[in-house]
């Protein structure tokens, strides 16, 4: 996986996890401004489903994403839409 790395915290109500507990999500350098936003939303606001310490990339995050979310929400299939492409 190439890209930047960016260090993510947990939110503190991450079951099991101690709040600031990381993981590492690689995210392409030449990422436009419009996705960069949604990954920022999607580390934000999904990143509780990487495990703690580990390292995935945004495919590997869309694809937590899809197997704990219903895409029937629109919000939930852009940001995936978003990850994988």
């Amino acid at each position: 996986m190439e890209g930047t790395i960016a260090h993510v915290s947990t939110p503190p109500l991450v079951a099991g996890a101690a709040p600031g507990e990381k993981f590492e999500l690689v995210i392409p350098s030449n990422l436009p401004q419009y996705p960069s936003e949604v990954v920022k939303y999607a580390a934000a606001g999904y990143g509780f489903l990487v495990p703690l310490g580990q390292r995935v990339s945004l495919q590997d995050l869309a694809a937590l994403i899809e197997a704990s979310y219903s895409l029937e929400n629109p919000q939930n299939r852009e940001v995936v839409r978003v990850l994988r492409a």
